[in-house]
């Protein structure tokens, strides 16, 4: 067996470019399926990353508005606002939910309030429509971590006052600078009409299309602003040591809430707005149905490449069956070139995907703003290879590789010797050859 193993191997290095193009096109192929992957598993981490740890964490509190929204609205968390004409309700909803939280502080690794409502930008330029988030330092940081804020431009504290960050999106369509003092005109949470100025101290890159309108400031400025207490707020995002007891744990919280007012509702953050859950499993469902297309094309590249090369080395073939050597020695030979071509191949190309995937998924990948932003989830795509893609994509084109000799390979292997020293075929089906050569029989021609 090493003897043919190593005729195989020579085979290779006497046929560069016959081996070249072969190993080429495997190489290419699994190239294009394993960044396929990471591309699509980016796309849909860009659209979970910003659900889950931007809109709802393991556990979301909203009001009771929120709730009559469809769960497939995109809107449904972002439009929860507390009534101010049930100020009493909100209370005991609030009282009821700190001492809840209270008593399971050991269950919970971190919770943030939200203040975020809708405010109008007012430029030298224009005015336009916006979204206010106030945050604490902490969820600065947190968001920070997850890369769903990369400022691109100053610094931003979340201890200053009268300071905000605004989008590369807002400050490109407003001529806007860092250094520059805007007015955010608002209708407060009890309807007065507040209005006050603020220095914009950072630019942050553009990430998820819908939140690009968003104007960070501190929490302290945002309650300021809105006429919020210290206790109040639109939504809450609820982290837990154990995601797996989210649904227990949302469960107790609210029970514990709907005993008082009711005003105030807890749920589970992957149940609380499935739009962009399923949003996230289209873009995967969108990208198998390519890498389905994909592999149909491959597993006809690879073999219609493998006949021609055998085809062309029909004449060497036929000196080695003249000179000894059987079907199963000529077929084992066809086979380990092509094991050893597309072992040697797949493996330059995990090695050069994986290094490709490992520098972008820190710097990102620029594609645009507009409508490749909403395709790809932000102006910047973080691909993402997860070790069972790179098991799948290996195997799928190392069985694509080794079957596409086992046709031509067989037949060619069958051939009377004349036939194939003269590179002539003759036509008949693979079957009747291979029976013709079991039982020794002549089968007549059809």
């Amino acid at each position: 067996m090493s003897k043919l193993i190593t005729i195989a191997f020579r085979n290779i290095i006497k046929n560069k470019k016959r081996s070249l193009y072969i190993g080429l096109a495997i190489f290419i192929s699994c190239f294009i399926l394993l960044i396929s992957n990471a591309v699509g598993n980016g796309t849909a981490d860009a659209i979970l990353a910003e659900y889950y740890y931007q809109q709802a964490g393991d556990v979301v509190l909203l009001w009771e508005k929120a709730l009559e929204i469809e769960k497939d609205s995109p809107s449904r968390i972002y439009l929860s606002q507390f009534e101010a004409d049930k100020a009493k309700d909100n209370k005991q909803a609030l009282a009821s939910l700190e001492s809840f939280l209270k008593q399971h502080e050991s269950e919970i690794d971190r919770s943030f309030k939200v203040v975020r409502r809708g405010a109008l930008l007012v430029t030298p330029e224009d005015i336009i429509n916006v979204n206010v988030y106030g945050m604490s330092e902490g969820e600065w940081i947190f968001l920070k971590q997850k890369k769903l804020i990369q400022l691109e431009q100053g610094q931003f504290d979340p201890q200053a006052d009268s300071t905000i960050s605004i989008s590369r999106l807002i400050a490109d369509t407003n001529n806007l600078a860092v250094g520059d003092w805007v007015t955010l005109d608002v209708t407060s949470a009890y309807g007065a009409n507040n209005s006050l100025e603020y220095k914009i101290s950072a630019i942050y890159k553009n990430g998820v299309p819908w939140n690009n309108d968003y104007i960070y400031m501190t929490d302290k400025d945002a309650r300021l602003l809105y006429d919020f207490d210290k206790q109040d707020l639109d939504s809450m995002r609820i982290y837990l040591k154990n995601k797996d007891t989210a649904a227990a744990f949302t469960r107790k919280l609210d029970s514990s809430l709907t005993e008082g007012s009711g005003v105030l509702r807890a749920l589970e953050g992957k149940e609380a707005g499935i739009f962009f859950t399923q949003q996230a499993e289209f873009f995967k469902s969108l990208y198998a149905f390519f890498v389905t297309f994909l592999l149909i094309i491959i597993g006809f590249g690879i073999r219609a490449t493998v006949r021609m090369n055998l085809f062309e080395r029909m004449s060497e073939f036929g000196t080695l069956r003249a000179i000894g050597y059987n079907r199963r020695q000529n077929f084992f030979i066809i086979f380990c070139e092509i094991f050893l071509l597309a072992f040697f191949s797949l493996l330059c190309a995990f090695l050069l995907s994986s290094v490709i995937v490992l520098i972008t998924s820190q710097t990102g990948i620029y594609v645009g703003s507009g409508a490749a932003s909403w395709l790809f989830g932000g102006d910047y795509l973080y691909p993402r290879l997860e070790y069972q893609d790179v098991l799948f994509a290996l195997a799928v084109i190392f069985i694509l590789s080794l079957l596409a000799p086992f046709k031509p390979g067989l037949k060619l292997c069958y051939q009377k010797i004349a036939d194939v020293l003269l590179k002539r075929q003759e036509k008949r089906p693979l079957t009747i050859m291979v029976l013709r050569n079991i039982f020794k029989t002549r089968i007549p021609p059809s």
